[in-house]
């Protein structure tokens, strides 16, 4: 442990929106931490329930509330940034919890790794079902903790930073600004892709964040059944059309790029948004061949096939393609399996009951 300073070496920021039922489960996870030299700022963003009344009793000097109207997720974190006194920024949503060697974690990358810009950790998506997913990098080395150069090449492999996984260097925000306000879900992704741009990525491949899926009121749940445009889409563009990125990234940015907007062409696929989804075909450009042609593939197929029936058949080749890896699993040593692959993104299934819980979500 280190001794508290009068700047506490982390600042954790809390966003909390009616997340009653979960925020002390949130808490009680930070103030577990082997690390502890932090404050916390929880952003009470104009919630309805009594989250905020219940994080303001919470029994530790280091924890504060802060109140505001509501401007979501982005304006929640951006308060916090603007309260805190630490050098290094890390961010848990309410609904979210850590398990006790994060912040010690994301310190050590950041001795290790002081070039980074996002200090991250592996994580594990709970849904409520008899198998969480856990996603992580795997390190090149014997360690758990490695440099990642190529955040681009290696995100479509599986989205192995989450907005409860990371602590950001003050520094940073300096340079690349802070979270975007407005948006409904993207502003993280889009965060990573602009401090991506200029910065490695320092990754401790020990799981230990945990991702509630299974929360209520989940932003992308509000939003699934809408899916807005991908703001890293535009931050992409717009570093490519001004020609701002060397060439080491700037194919890698592009592959990321026709990646999202065929992404988000099939959530419109499988949301049956027909009208929208051949709008998003026709006005996109896509740069790389492999994803023109799929673009092209299913704009064609789109305008003579009901998008539901196409959303079933691309649903049944996921599905045999998972089926397919599973049995080549079964062949191969897991270190043998990923290698041939090429994999540094691994994502596995574990038993939910594997999970220790800090504290058990309130029953209201």
């Amino acid at each position: 442990m280190l001794v508290s300073t009068t700047f506490p070496a982390i600042s954790v920021v809390v966003p909390l929106y009616n997340k009653e039922r979960y925020i002390l489960r949130c808490l009680e996870s930070i103030r577990r931490q082997t690390f502890s030299d932090y404050e916390v700022i929880v952003v009470d963003d104009g919630s309805s329930d009594r989250g905020g009344a219940l994080a303001a009793a919470f029994p530790d000097p280091r924890f504060r509330v802060v109140e505001q109207k509501n401007r979501g997720e982005g304006g929640a974190r951006n308060r916090g940034i603007s309260e805190s006194r630490g050098a290094l920024i890390a961010f848990l949503d309410g609904d979210d919890e850590w398990e006790p060697g994060f912040l010690e974690a994301v310190a050590g990358l950041s001795r290790q790794f002081p070039q980074a810009g996002i200090l991250a950790t592996g994580l594990r998506r709970v849904d409520g079902e008899a198998y969480d997913l856990e996603t992580t990098f795997k390190s090149g080395g014997t360690g758990h903790a490695s440099l990642i150069e190529k955040y681009f090449y290696y995100a479509k492999q599986g989205n192995f930073v989450s907005s409860s996984s990371v602590a950001i260097p003050r520094s940073v925000f300096e340079e690349v600004g802070v979270f975007l306000e407005g948006e409904p879900i993207g502003a993280d992704r889009d965060m990573w892709v602009r401090i991506a741009l200029r910065h490695p990525i320092a990754y401790d491949s020990r799981v230990l964040a945990i991702y509630h899926t299974d929360a209520t009121g989940r932003s992308f749940s509000r939003w699934k059944s809408n899916p807005p445009y991908p703001p890293a889409a535009r931050t992409l563009r717009r570093f490519l059309d001004t020609g701002a990125l060397p060439p080491a990234k700037r194919r890698d940015a592009t592959l990321l790029l026709d990646w999202l907007l065929l992404r988000h062409a099939y959530w419109l696929l499988d949301l049956g948004k027909h009208d929208t989804l051949l709008r998003h075909l026709k006005e996109e450009s896509f740069s790389l061949w492999t994803y023109r042609w799929r673009a092209r593939l299913l704009r064609s197929a789109a305008s003579v096939v009901p998008v539901r029936l196409l959303s079933a058949v691309k649903c049944r080749a996921v599905l045999l393609g998972a089926r397919i890896r599973r049995m080549l699993g079964s062949l191969f040593s897991a270190g043998r399996y990923e290698w041939w692959f090429g994999r540094r993104v691994v994502s596995r299934q574990v038993p939910a009951h594997s999970r220790v819980r800090t504290v058990a979500a309130q029953s209201l």
